[in-house]
């Protein structure tokens, strides 16, 4: 059925959390990168729904609470948060930083070697530097 060129919501989600471990990963060695844009995980109002697949909520919440954690000093150098690394068997604390050209944030597992990069972020509710 034709919908006037809107796309389905819940087949937008589906189609995020179907790509979300291939799309967004990408395998160097032993650790992943992770590449993802903040806005791949919402809704029309913002928030991470709960109808979309159980390793996009989870990796959409892990990416806001980076996002909330880097943006609420304005950390411009790798930083310890108070976020556990979500690898399995990992005990690494995640460190991250907003890159110099401020569109993105990367953060890495020390422990581990997971890392990746968050951008569209500065329009999200975990943006702490709007507010200043």
């Amino acid at each position: 059925m034709d919908n006037g060129g809107h796309s389905d919501e819940k087949s937008d989600y589906k189609k995020a959390g179907d790509l979300v471990w291939f799309l967004m990963s990408i395998f160097i060695s032993d650790y992943t990168m992770y590449i993802a844009k903040m806005t791949h995980f919402l809704n029309e109002k913002g928030s991470i729904p709960r109808d979309i697949p159980k390793e996009a909520r989870e990796l959409g919440n892990f990416l806001a609470l980076i996002v909330d954690s880097t943006t609420r000093y304005g950390i411009y150098e790798l930083y310890p948060t108070d976020i556990r690394c979500f690898e399995k068997d990992c005990e690494g604390i995640i460190q991250s930083e907003i890159t110099g050209n401020n569109s993105e944030i990367h953060w890495l597992c020390p422990e581990c070697g997971n890392e990746g990069y968050i951008s569209e972020w500065e329009d999200t509710q975990w943006n702490n530097l709007k507010n200043r």
